[in-house]
């Protein structure tokens, strides 16, 4: 910690905080011609800046009540030295605290009666300089006193929304989450980073950190708050003025309701005029987990069809009886969303409750607004063999295929098919049937599976599908059918919109003893996991080979889900059988 001699003007280090002398502590908002760290040490006319009279008259009041050492944040740290302004700014809410006397400027109030519009009051940082100092006086823009924190407390209560008790004595352990933020929630601050920055002392956590992130920070804060709180008010953001008990006419469409993950995106969705508190009869054992930008959380579950309603372990005072509810809205494969206003679940109605894992986490489209996906990569999920490979990519008009990148791109404005994956076996055994993969959009994406009839023997391979498949028989056609239906675009909507995925079953020859194993196809469009970044939903085959011919829906491995920062692009066979594969035709 650097202090600054109140009498010489010069910056001393003191290490040790054991060793840091009593010192006074300014609090103001910055203005231009601040006098940073560099101006302090370095430049002559540093006296001539206008930020340099408000640490001047800082220093002078300093040694009239006794004290030798100042601290002014713009002088004392050094700014450019990214390791010291993260420890500074980790460490700030301590620096206050234990400061002998703190001077709040507000250089903008002439006199008492101004005292809340001043722009102290609506910036992010001067929270904690409020609230640490045991005592804080406030200076007028000529420096004359306009009161303590103690004499203004009920003025101060008004403007801040501060409960007295914090202010007379900056304890507030037993104060929830969400009232501490609802403090926050009406400041503003230069950096949007700072937002979150500005509250590490306010909720007692350390975060290194990362400017540019942006939102992204005030999430970090969220995730370190979990680590060191149990109190569920962190998850009631955003509870309407109208709060009522559930009803079924609350949430008649959730999936046409915004959604959201389980953290808010800045303070002011704090903003609330119910008093809430946190109870402990619903808490798990089990903590909250931070898991790939969302949370892993055991929460009851309310259902009310059509909606499902995730409990959290607080009430809003005047219904104690009640507790809060979340909308949820299955996403994905696994995941679950917030969607849709908080509302009132009643104990009584609620006879059995029901625990259950939630994977909660935003839809990529609300947690990063970006033009639609433009764009199929094809990844090729690893496996020990391969039994079919890509010999051919048929692209309709106006869409591309990039051999190189596995990328098929095509126009934001086209919806329908776009384009088909042929597939062929590379083993003979079993004679398996060719198949094809169309994929598609409209207002989502999609993927249909089609098996293909050989030109040659499509008679034959039609009865032979009856036989093992009835219910894709309606499904198959030639290769040259399938592209001249697509081509006059009168392929038939109920093939073309199978959005669940479909298992086709082939036949190979395994083992000394001739039995006949089953091969199993799974075609999965990931979606949820969409690159938005580089406008691409990704194409997952997998190809795997069943437990054995009676119990077909057992898979001899795990079924693996790629993610698009961990897949590389892949090919999608060895280097080895490459040769053949990958044509495209358009």
């Amino acid at each position: 910690m650097r202090l600054l001699n109140a009498k010489t003007y010069n910056i001393h280090e003191f290490p040790n905080d054991n060793e840091t002398p009593p010192y006074a502590i300014l609090s103001h908002t910055w203005g231009d011609e601040e006098c940073t760290f560099q101006h302090w040490v370095s430049a002559p006319d540093v006296s001539l800046r206008k930020g340099y009279l408000k640490i001047k008259l800082c220093c002078e009041q300093a040694l009239k009540d006794g004290l030798e050492w100042a601290w002014v944040d713009t002088c004392c740290i050094d700014k450019t030295n990214n390791a010291e302004l993260s420890e500074a700014i980790n460490s700030m809410f301590r620096w206050y605290m234990k400061a002998a006397i703190c001077y709040a400027y507000l250089g903008d109030v002439r006199d008492a009666s101004k005292l809340g519009e001043s722009r102290w009051f609506t910036r992010g940082w001067t929270l904690q300089e409020l609230i640490a100092p045991k005592d804080v006086y406030f200076y007028s823009a000529d420096w004359d006193i306009l009161g303590s924190k103690h004499d203004l407390q009920d003025e101060l209560q008004k403007i801040t929304g501060i409960e007295r008790s914090v202010l007379s004595t900056g304890i507030f352990d037993d104060i929830c989450i969400a009232k501490r933020m609802s403090w926050a929630a009406t400041r503003e601050t230069t950096r949007t980073e700072d937002l979150a920055y500005s509250l590490l002392g306010i909720f007692n956590v350390n975060m290194p950190l990362l400017y540019g992130e942006g939102k992204k920070s005030f999430i970090r804060l969220q995730e370190e708050i979990m680590k060191n709180s149990d109190d569920h008010t962190l998850f009631a953001w955003s509870l309407p003025s109208d709060l009522r008990p559930v009803d079924g006419s609350i949430m008649d469409s959730p999936q046409t309701s915004p959604s959201y993950g389980l953290l808010a995106e800045s303070p002011s969705d704090f903003v609330t005029e119910h008093d809430v508190k946190p109870v402990q009869d619903l808490q798990s054992d089990m903590p909250p987990i931070v898991f790939n930008n969302g949370v892993r959380i055991e929460l009851p579950i309310w259902e009310q069809v059509p909606n499902r309603f995730a409990v959290i372990s607080c009430y809003v005072k005047g219904h104690s009886t009640e507790y809060i509810g979340i909308p949820i809205l299955r996403w994905g494969d696994r995941y679950t969303a917030r969607c849709g206003p908080l509302v009132l679940i009643s104990a009584e109605d609620w006879p059995s409750r029901k625990i259950e894992t939630l994977l909660i986490k935003a839809p990529p489209n609300s947690i990063r607004p970006s033009p639609r996906p433009n764009s199929f990569s094809l990844v090729r999920v690893p496996n020990n063999d391969d039994y079919f490979m890509i010999n051919e990519v048929y692209c309709l008009p106006g869409v591309s295929y990039a051999d190189d990148t596995r990328i098929i791109t095509f126009p934001t404005t086209q919806e329908g098919a776009h384009a088909v994956l042929f597939f062929s076996p590379i083993y003979s055994a079993g004679n398996p049937f060719p198949f094809a993969v169309i994929l598609g959009s409209d207002d989502d994406y999609w993927v249909a599976f089609i098996p293909i009839l050989r030109e040659k023997t499509a008679d034959k391979d039609f009865h032979r599908l009856f036989r093992n498949q009835k219910g894709l028989v309606q499904y198959c056609m030639t290769k040259n059918h399938l592209k001249g239906l697509l081509k006059s675009n009168m392929c038939v909507a109920s093939v073309l919109k199978k959005k669940n995925a479909r298992l086709m079953r082939f036949w190979k020859n395994v083992g000394v003893n001739k039995e006949w194993w089953e091969v199993g196809l799974c075609v999965k469009l990931q979606v949820a996991n969409s690159n938005l970044a580089e406008h691409t939903v990704f194409v997952c085959v997998e190809i795997v080979e069943l437990k054995d011919k009676y119990s077909r829906d057992e898979w001899n491995h795990a079924i693996f889900t790629p993610k698009w920062w961990e897949t590389k692009r892949l090919r999608w066979f060895p280097e080895s059988k490459k040769k053949g594969g990958g044509k495209m035709s358009q």
